[in-house]
């Protein structure tokens, strides 16, 4: 059997719709490039959910966004030295708060035809 070398952090948020523009190019310009850059963040996909079409949920999120990891441990020590650094509070400074509801996050693995693993 073939080893998991990746898991995947889903990241569902309900951003306040008239800061989602906001938010959007906070993320693109200052959360990303110190997840990304600094840190070496793998950043699988980043989505503003557009519409409801197809939605079942009463209150979907309205941003979703995804991470690989090498392994849990991998994650939680990086998002740690990510809060803990100075380029990642000097992104937060002077921002509103962006979520109407706190988000959610998962952690998915995939099965053995996935393309990703």
């Amino acid at each position: 059997m073939k080893e998991r070398v990746l898991i995947f952090e889903l990241r569902n948020y309900w951003v306040e719709p008239s800061l989602i523009d906001q938010y959007l190019e906070w993320a693109n310009n200052r959360a990303l490039p110190v997840i990304q850059g600094e840190f070496g963040g793998r950043l699988v996909g980043f989505w503003r959910v557009d519409g409801l079409d197809g939605t079942v949920e009463d209150d979907p999120p309205n941003v979703i966004w995804m991470l690989a990891w090498k392994d849990r441990a991998e994650r939680d020590r990086v998002w740690g030295e990510i809060r803990a650094s100075a380029s990642w509070a000097r992104g937060r400074e002077g921002i509103p708060t962006f979520h109407r509801r706190p988000g959610a996050v998962r952690f998915l693995t995939g099965i053995p035809r996935s393309p990703l693993q």
